[in-house]
């Protein structure tokens, strides 16, 4: 479990508002090393924020640009 920094930005992966809805937005925001940015990667090369919320793409989109959203795993 870590955070997941911006090379360039220093800027961490962040869910908003330490939300755990699903449907949560995944932003980039300074990092202060809070549970909504303490992500783990799994076996099957999935992010994992809260344990059981994957890093998941709004809607299945697949083109650039998609939004990105906590759900549930």
């Amino acid at each position: 479990t870590s955070d997941v920094r911006g090379v360039a930005s220093g800027k961490c992966l962040d869910v908003s508002g330490f939300s755990q809805t699903d449907g949560a937005n995944v932003q980039i925001w300074d990092c202060h090393g809070g549970v909504n940015q303490q992500w783990t990667s799994t076996d099957s090369s999935q992010l994992t924020v809260y344990g059981n919320k994957c890093l998941d793409a709004r809607g299945g989109g697949t083109t650039n640009g998609t939004a990105v959203q906590i759900w549930s795993c």
